[in-house]
């Protein structure tokens, strides 16, 4: 399998290695080189998101708005089954 190279350092990882990684869009990977000078590329485990991001997503007026409309209509949805 090849793939080329882009201006910015980066290369597709193709879609064979994609399926014996079991790996999608969104997550890590990592690489690693041996003493022959071989890169081996393996999954890595997802980073965890830090406590700072997590009280900025909760702060977020627009996440915080769509979760409030999402828990007003589950309880609506509640209150037909009454």
């Amino acid at each position: 399998m090849a793939t080329k190279i882009t201006t910015k350092g980066q290369v597709t990882l193709p879609k064979k290695a994609r399926d014996v990684l079991h790996v999608a869009p969104g997550d890590c990977v990592e690489f690693s080189i041996d003493e022959n000078g071989s890169v081996i590329v393996y999954k890595a485990p997802a980073a965890p998101v830090s406590a700072s991001l997590r009280r900025e997503r909760l702060a977020n007026p627009r996440v915080e708005a769509q979760r409030r409309r999402q828990v007003a209509e589950f309880e609506e949805l509640l209150r037909e089954l009454d």
